[in-house]
């Protein structure tokens, strides 16, 4: 089986003999028809608190394959630094490693409550090739930080007796597409285990494109057992498979962790959203208001560090650009965020034109972090920046350039034109803001 560009959960040569899925599978029967299986009524929510474990082991997956095209898959955690999924997800059509991905556990709808982990190894079953491929669609990731101690993890668990699994409920957190969901919602089913052989189960919860690689999992009383990876489906017999966790795979998967690197605690600072208050700035003369913010998507807590506040004619923000202001946060416990509202005064020697306001995290570098690169950012939108003869002109008709949105050229007159000069403004649009709360405390898990 061969990875699917839009993280489906599909394969090629799923077949069933007519003795029945328990004993003996055959190929010859395609799947492709129909990439996603919705059978009868699972109960199937959304997850309105994404951060409540076990639903916070729950991760979407954002993969960037080798041509940089963008799709996505789901996994679960099941270390503090691993997560499981289909193999699928993370090879593509020729059998290649992706690019990488990016991996957000309680993703919902935007927010990312744990931050953003990114793969520094992949691993795909070896038996993941061939014609019986599909039934080895089982892989994980080694990601750069220790996300699963603070969000939970699921427990892997081998099933010796698989066949008891048979008429188990099952539940599995998910990211489905079309024409479940939209992939930016998780989404909660389950169901009864239909059949089981000692590598494969055959299962009714509902699934659509998004949904391969989410984790099927069994509440024992105790712990939530990881049994098995979504990952394809199969129209004729209206089952969809998901790999068993057999000694043989969690033997793998153990040797696998073991061997992969270990994440150094540390913080990673990066910008929040922000919002700017006024709609068009007066060189020399105005002074505004700016909400800012700052994450710490790492797992040790930040002490003091520095904020400076920048204009740049672009999105890359840096030193050389035209110095605002700053502010400093005297610490920031990990996956926390703070918000700062800063009262600025608008220098008279800013460029005229259209600005991009932005701001560059620990200046003074005092804090070690996992990702040293994402410290510096603007914010969404651009602003524009008028001389102070423009006294109060609120006019915001300039004409449209030929691409039919203001342009930079010609928006502003030097200092002493004539002040009845059009201006025009495109306003920041306000990121969402995003939330970060430590979870209650969490079960047990498996590291």
């Amino acid at each position: 089986m061969h990875g699917w560009p839009n993280g489906t959960s599909m394969g090629p040569g799923l077949t069933l003999c007519a003795a029945a899925f328990l004993v003996a599978l055959l190929t010859g029967v395609d799947a492709r028809a129909d990439i996603w299986g919705e059978y009868g009524e699972d109960d199937e929510t959304t997850v309105s608190d994404t951060t409540e474990y076990p639903h916070s082991a729950a991760c979407r997956l954002e993969i960037t394959a080798v041509d940089n095209g963008i799709s996505s898959c789901s996994g679960a955690l099941i270390g503090t630094h691993h997560v499981l999924t289909a193999a699928h997800c993370i090879k593509d059509d020729d059998d290649e490693y992706v690019a990488r991905v990016a991996v957000s556990c309680g993703y919902n709808q935007g927010n990312t409550p744990f931050g953003i982990a990114n793969s520094v190894r992949l691993h795909a079953h070896p038996n993941y090739e061939g014609e019986d491929g599909w039934m080895n669609d089982f892989a994980v990731i080694a990601v750069d930080r220790r996300v699963g101690q603070i969000a939970g993890t699921l427990v892997p668990t081998s099933w010796e007796d698989y066949q008891s699994l048979v008429g188990e409920v099952l539940e599995l957190n998910h990211f489905p597409g079309a024409p479940i969901g939209d992939t930016e919602r998780m989404y909660h089913s389950q169901d009864l285990v239909e059949s089981a052989t000692e590598i494969l189960l055959g299962h009714h919860l509902d699934t659509a494109p998004g949904s391969s690689g989410s984790v099927l999992f069994y509440d024992d009383g105790v712990d939530y057992l990881a049994v098995a990876v979504n990952a394809s489906h199969n129209e004729g017999w209206e089952l969809n498979y998901a790999p068993l966790i057999s000694a043989d795979r969690l033997a793998w998967l153990d040797t696998q962790m073991a061997n992969d690197p270990t994440p150094v605690d540390a913080p990673d600072l990066l910008p929040a959203a922000c919002e700017f208050h006024e709609g068009v700035v007066e060189a020399g003369v105005s002074v505004f208001e700016v909400d800012l913010g700052v994450l710490n998507w790492g797992t040790e807590p930040a002490e003091s560090f520095e904020v400076e506040v920048y204009f740049s004619e672009d999105h890359d923000v840096t030193h050389n650009d035209q110095f605002l202001g700053s502010f400093t946060v005297d610490s920031l416990e990990s996956f926390g965020e703070v918000s700062q509202t800063l009262t600025l005064e608008a220098p008279a020697d800013l460029d005229l034109g259209y600005a991009y306001l932005g701001l560059v995290i620990d200046t003074g570098e005092v804090v070690t972090e996992i990702d040293e690169t994402n410290q510096a950012t603007s914010c969404d939108g651009d602003v524009l920046i008028v001389p102070d003869t423009a006294e109060g002109d609120d006019d915001d008709t300039a004409p449209p350039d030929d691409d039919g949105d203001f342009g930079k050229a010609c928006m502003c007159t030097e200092s002493g034109g004539d002040p009845g000069t059009t201006v025009a403004w495109i306003g920041l649009i306000a990121a969402a803001a995003l939330s970060a709360r430590r979870l209650r405390e969490r079960r047990r898990t498996r590291v």
